[in-house]
């Protein structure tokens, strides 16, 4: 039962064929501190015993359900989900990530101090692998109004760290299946569009990337990304094109990195092509040549490399064996506005980036103002 001091949070989770992680997920959503949820996980179609793992959860806890369907991907999973649920709030989650235990209880007190112009509280992030290993954190900064930087990039960084109004989904629709796997991508801007998004600056999940999902599979990514600029210019004709063309670069730089993890060391130099295309402020940016450095190494030396380690789990066992430190992926727009004018000159494009993101955000608020003013027909 719902009480305006414990609303009761809907977890929905989409699973195929996810038999390998779906016990570790679902236990971590068990050692929530926070109580009051229900955990809808929706078996779209598998040949596993994923199933099977979800029933022996349910037996125990009746606040875990399993509904099935036929194959149909993950958005319909999703949305078949959210149709089923019954709480104030929902929190997606992947059936290979883990949420750590104070996820819910940090994100729910968040929403209650909040009134409703927030739509959505997300929390920080640790990428870990297929052994549990952390790769890097996720540390992004951003709160209010964030459209423009969300079309910019998905700072939050995956689909299993937000906490979301149900009356969002009533407001902005449900996932789009043509932007998978940009889907959550997709429904944050569009929930971004409407309302404003806090933050708890702590990571809370573990999201693990899997060499053989789909969101490792960059050729579908870069479909995807594709429709879903497409889907912004479609709800707001007047949004500038530069606004676009820079998220595009940052896209594919962002792409580049997910090639090399899979030794695909010329696409990975025909994305930082693309990415110079589309935003040729990035001939200033450290990361950009870092990136361009670290492509052309590994594409001469792949010949080589490829006789030592078969794929990128072979080297990140090496690595931490060697123990290398885990990075941190951190774009926080107010530390970066500090940066000094004596500071190296591929330091300028951090000040022309906060610049440029500055006029974009004036220009992408005052779109959407028009485009509401519009829809209500004044």
């Amino acid at each position: 039962m719902t009480t305006s001091n414990t609303p009761l949070v809907s977890v929905v989770i989409p699973a195929y064929n996810a038999e390998r992680f779906i016990g570790k997920t679902l236990e971590s959503i068990l050692l929530q501190t926070y109580p009051h949820f229900e955990v809808l996980v929706v078996d779209d179609g598998s040949t596993d015993g994923t199933a099977d793992i979800i029933k022996s959860f349910a037996v125990h806890d009746s606040r875990f359900q399993l509904l099935q369907k036929t194959n149909g991907g993950v958005a319909t999973a999703r949305n078949m989900a959210i149709r089923n649920a019954s709480g104030e709030f929902i929190a997606p989650c992947d059936s290979d990530d883990v949420w750590y235990p104070d996820r819910l209880k940090a994100q729910v007190e968040c929403m209650m101090q909040s009134d409703e112009s927030v739509g959505l509280v997300y929390c920080w992030s640790k990428i870990i692998d297929e052994d549990d290993q952390p790769i890097v954190d996720i540390t992004h900064s951003y709160e209010g109004r964030v459209f423009a930087d969300l079309v910019y990039s998905n700072f939050l960084g995956n689909g299993s760290c937000a906490l979301i109004r149900r009356s969002c989904f009533d407001a902005v629709g449900e996932y789009n299946g043509a932007t998978t796997p940009c889907e959550e991508w997709d429904l944050y801007i569009r929930v971004a569009e409407r309302y404003e998004v806090r933050l708890i600056p702590t990571i809370l999940v573990g999201y693990r990337e899997v060499l053989t999902s789909l969101s490792a599979n960059h050729y579908r990514m870069e479909g995807a990304f594709a429709s879903l600029l497409r889907e912004i210019r479609n709800r707001h004709p007047q949004i500038p094109s530069s606004i676009l063309r820079v998220a595009k670069g940052s896209y594919y730089l962002y792409l580049t990195g997910k090639s090399n993890r899979r030794s695909r060391y010329g696409t990975s130099l025909r994305y930082l092509g693309v990415c110079l295309f589309s935003d040729p402020l990035r001939l200033l940016s450290s990361e950009f040549h870092s990136t361009l450095a670290k492509a052309i190494v590994r594409f001469l030396a792949h010949p080589v490399t490829s006789r030592i380690w078969k794929d990128d789990r072979m080297w990140r066992t090496m690595r931490r064996k060697l123990h290398v430190p885990v990075a941190t992926q951190e774009s926080n727009e107010a530390e970066k506005e500090k940066t000094s004018a004596t500071e190296t000159p591929l330091r300028l494009f951090d000040r022309l980036h906060n610049s440029r993101m500055k006029r974009f955000r004036d220009e992408a608020n005052a779109v959407l103002t028009a485009d509401r003013q519009q829809a209500h027909g004044k």
